[in-house]
């Protein structure tokens, strides 16, 4: 047996003149872009030594600390920006490449083997003797490639997983590692070289895509004007193949008869995201950042929120209002994939909301009833009567007005009224009689949305008898948009009587 020591792992690169030759860097680049000039870029720079791997057509931060290095290297400031001196340099570099280029450049790489050939052969030329075989011998070593994908950060800084089929190393580098098997056939002469290329394999990572729909399950259909903070809208978004960040939404109002609308939020799943903003004609814009993502194979439920008021903060009393949202462009990214996709293009249009009064109730207290009360008594219930405030909101007190009607033969006389006093819960508040008309003027307290409120009226009486009718007239406005509401309800008949 002979042993003849040859190179094992030998892959020669033919590539004859500079594939570059009619490459330029024609436009500038910055950190963040994604083209095919950024190829060209990265090609320059790994052939200078500046940048290690393959182009990724990704200007990432390696990219980045290259460009400063090759900056520095010519006498450039090293921002890491490609402008026009940058570009200038490299340009004329490549062209000076081209003028000395006359042969092709012939990459080495490998370890050296010892083969060891069978009894009856001499070298690997010819046949066997003994056996008549062919004494050529042909080794496969697989060559381990590594390209280095970028530094593994997403648009915030902050890389939440490693992508598919990509590993990372301790200094937060991405890159793909796979196999290059060189067949060589020694002697080692090209022509007899069987070198099989570096083929990048296929992943089969999955882009993730957003389905956006108005809500079948959001049922309402009406708001009431001068409410705030209520539903316009309800939307659901559901996710396929990986979690969705979607970093920006746009929303409009723009197939109702409603032009403005005051403090518009958006909430997910219950929870604001956003900054709330008055509609005023224009898309509103929202940057969502890392706020709204959509679990692979979830849903999420999108609300639209607004204040049902115009520009100048009156609130609406007719009209209707549809939310719409959606018309971005690469306003998402798939959260494994790092593919940068579109979510809510069409806009999608959702329900159908009209705007009603906002109203309250005031009638006479239903177990206060027409009664017989004692001269020259004091402190006698002469009126009671219960305020509803409106579902949609919180109203505040803003003055009570009551006027009387005397009747009798005589019929009796308002200066035999005396002492009002208007109870309200444990508030208690006095009034001034004028005539026929008393007024509460410092009666001034908010009521919840949706509350009971009872008003009980309180007097003295003097000597003389006949019949009193109270009628109460409630002002209130709307917590927020300021908007007046008067409230009316007639009371009942006290007849007041000598007493005995």
């Amino acid at each position: 047996m002979k042993t003849i020591t040859t190179l094992g792992v030998v892959s020669v690169l033919f590539l004859g003149l500079i594939t570059s030759a009619s490459a330029s860097i024609d436009k500038n680049l910055k950190y963040g872009q994604r083209d095919k000039e950024v190829t060209e870029l990265q090609e320059f720079l790994i052939d200078g030594g500046f940048l290690k791997g393959l182009p990724t057509a990704f200007f990432g931060l390696l990219t980045l600390k290259a460009v400063k290095s090759y900056q520095k290297s010519v006498d450039i400031s090293p921002t890491g920006y490609v402008g026009i001196l940058t570009r200038q340099k490299i340009n004329d570099s490549i062209l000076s490449d081209l003028a000395s280029s006359t042969q092709a450049e012939i990459q080495e790489t490998g370890t050296t083997t010892a083969l060891t050939l069978d009894s009856g052969c001499s070298s690997t030329f010819g046949f066997n003797t003994i056996t008549g075989k062919s004494c050529s011998i042909s080794i496969m070593t697989p060559n381990i490639i590594t390209q280095v994908f970028d530094v593994c950060k997403n648009i915030e800084g902050i890389q939440t997983s490693v992508p598919v089929s990509m590993l990372a190393d301790s200094s937060g580098n991405c890159f793909i590692q796979y196999q290059q098997n060189n067949y060589v056939t020694p002697p080692i002469v090209p022509s007899t070289i069987n070198s099989q290329p570096i083929v990048q394999p296929t992943t089969n990572t999955t882009v993730g895509s957003v389905t956006v729909i108005a809500d079948p399950n959001f049922t309402s259909n009406r708001v009431t004007g001068g409410a705030t903070n209520v539903p316009v809208g309800q939307f659901t978004m559901k996710a396929y193949g990986e979690d969705v960040k979607v970093k920006s939404l746009q929303v409009a109002f723009t197939q109702g008869t409603v032009t403005t609308l005051g403090w518009v939020s958006l909430y997910v799943n219950g929870a604001q995201v956003g900054t709330s903003q008055n509609y005023t004609g224009s898309n509103l814009n929202y940057a969502l950042g890392s706020s709204l993502i959509v679990p692979a194979g979830q849903t999420v439920i999108l609300t639209v929120k607004a204040d049902i008021v115009d520009s100048n903060n009156i609130a609406y009393r007719t009209g209707s209002i549809v939310a719409v949202i959606g018309g971005v462009d690469n306003n998402a990214q798939g959260l494994t994939s790092g593919q940068i996709i579109t979510v809510g293009t069409p806009t999608i249009v959702g329900q159908l909301m009209t705007i009603s009064t906002f109203s309250s109730i005031l009638i006479n207290t239903p177990d206060f009833r027409a009664l017989s009360i004692n001269s020259n008594s004091n402190n006698i219930k002469i009126g009671s009567f219960t305020f509803q405030s409106p579902s949609c909101c919180q109203v505040v007190a803003n003055g009570v007005v009551v006027n009387f009607t005397y009747g009798g033969n005589p019929a009796m006389m308002p200066s035999n009224i005396s002492n009002l006093i208007l109870k309200v819960d444990s508030k208690v508040f006095s009034g001034t009689l004028n005539d026929n008309v008393a007024t509460f003027p410092y009666l001034d307290f908010n009521i919840p949305e949706n509350t009971t409120m009872v008003f009980d009226l309180y007097a003295d009486i003097g000597s003389s008898t006949g019949t009193i009718k109270t009628n109460m007239k409630f002002n209130t406005r709307h917590a927020i948009s300021g908007t007046h509401q008067e409230s009316l309800s007639d009371g009942v008949v006290i007849s007041v009587i000598s007493a005995q």
